[in-house]
């Protein structure tokens, strides 16, 4: 039987963000963002891995594979979450409040992974751009295919 497939928008709360989850989901429904199911994404550095490939070229499989090591340094717990939104209305709401959330809820810079290589940062949380939505959905059906979800939840957004 196959897993349970994304058809919605979604974000991924990361376990830098899981910190923060209830402030986080408070923050979201202040904006009027929905939120339809959480699911856990375990391991989260492999899923990390799968949503950062741009493409099979090398260059892009070596960073993916270096956001997963260093997630795994960060956060050895290796759990967050896809929070599926309800529908087109919560993500435009989303995307409009990205830069102010990112403000509010954040990462950590760990600097350059290699010489001459751009410095990582690691995000409390990920929304895909539009242009990249359609893509990271395949790939999250992908690890889901892999049997690396650990449940879905329905959401009070209250």
């Amino acid at each position: 039987m196959r897993a349970s497939v994304v058809t919605s928008p979604f974000l991924v709360l990361t376990p830098i963000g899981l910190r923060q989850r209830a402030e986080f989901a408070a923050a979201l429904r202040q904006l009027g963002v929905r939120v339809r199911a959480t699911e856990a994404l375990v391991p989260w550095s492999e899923a990390s891995s799968r949503l950062h490939r741009r493409g099979l070229q090398a260059a892009a499989i070596v960073r993916a594979a270096r956001f997963e090591q260093r997630w795994l340094e960060v956060a050895p717990d290796d759990r967050a979450e896809c929070w599926t939104l309800v529908d087109a209305t919560d993500y435009r709401r989303l995307l409009a409040a990205k830069a102010a959330l990112r403000q509010r809820f954040a990462g950590v810079s760990l600097g350059a992974a290699a010489a001459g290589e751009p410095q990582f940062a690691l995000h409390a949380f990920h929304v895909p751009d539009p242009g990249d939505l359609a893509g990271e959905s395949e790939r999250l059906r992908e690890f889901r295919g892999a049997g690396r979800v650990t449940g879905r939840q329905p959401v009070s957004t209250g």
